[in-house]
């Protein structure tokens, strides 16, 4: 069963003491993989390189405004809600309209490319087969309700997943832990028994902060974030079965 957030805004001090006191007291790099019980993926860059679908809907969004990001100043917004992204985009270019309007601009034009092009990420279909028989899932995404069931969708997993927030079912994007959070106390689980599988380096300080174990796989796009936080670092996702 597939439990979706159904509280978009809950209220913050209740919500927040909840979640901190499952946080463990320590940020250990050498957390033991024995006691985890949930795997945890994010949806843009792990299941789906589509890192460069983004790029073409931000252009496109951009392009009235003669507004052009280069591969490494669109690394920087990887892995931060929309959102927050034109919030600040907006604020420094002036741009007449706005954040919300951007961002469904942008989300119309991704929705469009993503039916033509979607593929999962190299070595993705062996890797999910191999933990959802051995863990409980869950997806945590800073994209869209609308973007991230388009996506699993297609590629036929909705049904694996045992919880999915998004974007939309928090308050605060990564690299605060509100998602990760939120993801462990709908499925019952300490986060110190989560594992987190990220390609950004918001997402993988959000799982630390969080107190889950963090594992790094970074696509081309990714490759220059800092990962210093990361208690696993890997190449492509084939690795990850060394550590669960």
């Amino acid at each position: 069963m597939i439990l979706q957030s159904r509280d978009k805004h809950p209220p913050k001090g209740r919500y927040w003491k909840h979640a901190l006191s499952l946080q463990p007291s320590y940020n250990n790099k050498s957390m033991k993989t024995n006691k985890i019980k949930a795997v945890i993926f994010d949806l843009d860059g792990i299941i789906i390189e589509s890192e460069p679908w983004q790029k073409e809907a931000f252009d496109l969004t951009m392009q009235p405004y003669n507004i052009h990001f280069n591969d490494k100043q669109f690394a920087e917004l990887i892995g931060i809600r929309s959102i927050d992204n034109f919030r600040k985009i907006k604020k420094k270019y002036d741009i007449p309209i706005s954040a919300k309007e951007l961002t469904a601009i942008k989300n119309k034009s991704y929705a469009r490319i993503l039916k033509q092009k979607i593929t999962p990420r190299g070595h993705f279909n062996d890797l999910f087969h191999y933990l959802r028989e051995r863990y409980i899932l869950s997806l945590a995404s800073s994209s869209i309700r609308e973007d991230v069931f388009n996506s699993i969708r297609l590629l036929n997993i909705e049904k694996y997943f045992e919880v999915i927030v998004t974007g939309d079912d928090v308050n605060a994007g990564k690299p605060d832990p509100e998602i990760f959070l939120k993801t462990a106390l709908q499925l019952k689980i300490a986060p110190e028994s989560c594992a987190v599988i990220e390609d950004s380096q918001n997402g993988i300080n959000a799982a630390k902060k969080a107190g889950m174990l963090s594992i790094a796989v970074p696509t081309k796009h990714t490759a220059n974030h800092d990962f210093k936080n990361a208690d696993h670092l890997f190449k492509d996702l084939s690795e990850i079965k060394q550590v669960l």
